[in-house]
């Protein structure tokens, strides 16, 4: 779990150097060792991932969560629940695998 942490941590503070907003949004995804995704909007990765891992979120509590495969910085809360909206729309599995297809090359 450290390990995950320690990668978002440092992603998440290269995605905000890049924006230079410190009052981001973030949309992301979970892989679940079950092989199934989970899609949420978040002002704080880190708080929200312990408490995914510690079974605080309906869903990833059934699903135990493996890694964030995928991070978008938004620069407000409207933005970031349009893409979430938009990735549920389309299909989690479906945005997470490209993202994970994309980040391979």
């Amino acid at each position: 779990m450290k390990e995950v942490i320690n990668r978002l941590v440092v992603k998440s503070v290269l995605d905000r150097d890049k924006l230079g907003n410190l009052r981001d949004v973030v949309c992301y995804i979970i892989l679940a060792h079950d092989g199934t995704y989970y899609c949420g909007i978040t002002n704080s990765i880190i708080r929200r991932w312990k408490e995914h891992v510690s079974g605080k979120s309906k869903y990833l509590k059934f699903h135990r969560p493996k890694e964030v495969v995928y991070l978008e910085w938004f620069e407000g809360y409207s933005l970031a629940l349009k893409k979430e909206r938009q990735i549920k729309n389309f299909g989690v599995w479906k945005v997470a695998k490209k993202s994970i297809l994309l980040n391979k090359r």
